[in-house]
């Protein structure tokens, strides 16, 4: 059984924790899917404006990647929806402005061929371009077509739902993009995990990957022409899944690539009787959301600009944290799970704790207009991201326990059911490495977790250096 941990929204700035209860108040979603969800897309919103580096190769920026483990029909996606709505609007104004330029540059290639035919005085060109190309779009941005012939607009999206690699890697593009930075919304993550390395063995999983710490990445396509290079991977990422389908996500395979661990879980398990009507018509009128699309608002500010991200400074005072937060986290006792397990968890979180300090930091300035131009952290937004840390480390926790538990489904896959069946009455563990790797390709970690699996299911004992069946 997965324990129902509180996300802490004590720790969160007055108006941001408002804005949580004000959502509660007229939802039956928990407290801890509308607040793990926020935090993730209001990093989002301000991934282009800010960064925090904690040395010169290491940079933080407010991404988050956020699952939520819970139930269905708990009203998650009206939720979702009021969570996304401004940058969902945001992102169709920059396909409306992409195209009406689109349109104008149509335009004036007709004008050049038919209306200006056998002209060639430059200033009659530009006289009809300042005429019929000079607009304001739905952002205040004018758009005068240069001389001769104007240069194609750039194509930018803010968002993205119904995952696939092939829009991924088109939205991320350097040329498209440009490092501003995409959130994928994914309602059953189930979708994006099915769709790794389906046509490119090994290489989707290991570009996600990549794509947690900004790395860049260069797709190659068969005509060289459609090649795309990215620079940079700025995502952020929420999604949900149901308790069955875990078992099918928290993979050995993922655990060894570190997949798993970059994942913040929130679970979900709490159940609210309550009239969802009783909640609506029994208070006033108002819109709940109207207070949290001012701030997403306000952070999106310049998204569609050249992307000028501020650095903030890691002040002396957050420095003595941390040290002294690192050095208690890694003397925690959990015995739920083998040390190295958790030290995987706690590598990631490593990041974790800037990121999530950032999202806090730029909440406290904009909550105070006089501190909006203040770029200095503080302890005080650390011992914050520390708190909501620890909420995800125990999900993890509880559900790297759950999958390992499930005395329901002893073998993970139908390939390790048939190498079990297949292996002889008694074997030695260097011999069942070798044939992991062989049949299962599996490395010697991953395989050692198999038979820690084993043992916990009674499928197998061990006598001195000899395993044996035990079913």
């Amino acid at each position: 059984m997965i324990n129902s941990n509180k996300f802490p929204i004590e720790v969160l700035p007055s108006k941001m924790r408002a804005m949580i209860n004000n959502i509660k108040g007229q939802s039956t979603t928990s407290i801890n899917t509308i607040a793990a969800n926020m935090l993730s897309i209001v990093g989002y919103s301000m991934l282009h404006r800010w960064e925090l580096p904690v040395n010169v190769n290491w940079i933080n920026r407010p991404n988050l990647w956020v699952l939520t483990l819970g139930a269905s029909g708990n009203g998650k996606t009206p939720v979702f929806n009021g969570l996304t709505k401004y940058i969902v609007e945001y992102d169709g104004l920059l396909v409306s402005n992409y195209e009406n330029q689109i349109t104008m540059i149509n335009k004036y290639h007709k004008a050049l061929k038919y209306e200006l035919k056998g002209e060639t005085d430059a200033d009659i060109l530009n006289q009809w371009c300042k005429t019929n190309l000079k607009y304001y779009d739905t952002f205040q941005c004018e758009f005068i077509a240069p001389e001769g012939m104007p240069e194609e607009p750039q194509k930018i999206n803010a968002y993205m739902e119904k995952f696939t690699f092939e829009a991924f890697y088109n939205i991320l593009s350097t040329k498209q993009n440009n490092n501003r930075g995409v959130l994928i919304r994914q309602d059953e993550i189930m979708g994006l995990f099915n769709s790794l390395n389906q046509y490119r063995k090994g290489s989707d999983e290991q570009d996600l990957i990549k794509a947690w710490e900004y790395g860049g990445v260069k797709v190659n396509r068969s005509n060289s022409e459609n090649s795309l290079i990215i620079k940079q991977q700025n995502i952020s990422l929420f999604g949900t899944t149901q308790i069955k389908n875990i078992y099918d996500i928290v993979t050995d395979s993922r655990k060894d690539s570190g997949l798993i661990y970059r994942l913040l879980v929130s679970i979900d398990r709490e159940v609210d009787d309550s009239n969802i009507y009783e909640k609506i018509f029994d208070s006033e009128i108002v819109d709940v959301y109207k207070e949290y699309n001012y701030m997403i608002k306000y952070f999106m500010t310049g998204y569609n600009l050249e992307v000028d991200r501020k650095q903030l400074i890691l002040t002396n005072d957050c420095k003595v944290f941390l040290k002294k937060w690192k050095g208690n986290i890694k003397k925690r006792k959990v015995t739920s799970i083998d040390s190295i397990t958790y030290g995987e968890i706690i590598n990631k979180i490593d990041y974790y704790i800037h990121r999530i300090a950032i999202i806090i930091n730029r909440v406290y300035a904009y909550e105070n207009s006089k501190t909006h131009s203040d770029l200095n952290m503080y302890v005080r937004d650390y011992e914050a991201a520390a708190k909501i840390c620890d909420y995800f480390i125990n999900n993890m926790v509880d559900l790297l326990n759950l999958t390992e538990d499930d005395t329901d489904r002893h073998f993970k896959t139908e390939d390790e059911k048939d190498f079990f069946s297949n292996l002889p009455e008694s074997f030695k563990r260097e011999q069942l490495l070798s044939d992991s790797k062989e049949h299962l390709n599996k490395e010697s970690a991953s395989t050692d977790r198999m038979i820690s699996r084993w043992k916990k299911h009674n499928l197998i004992n061990k006598s001195k250096n000899i395993y044996s069946k035990a079913i």
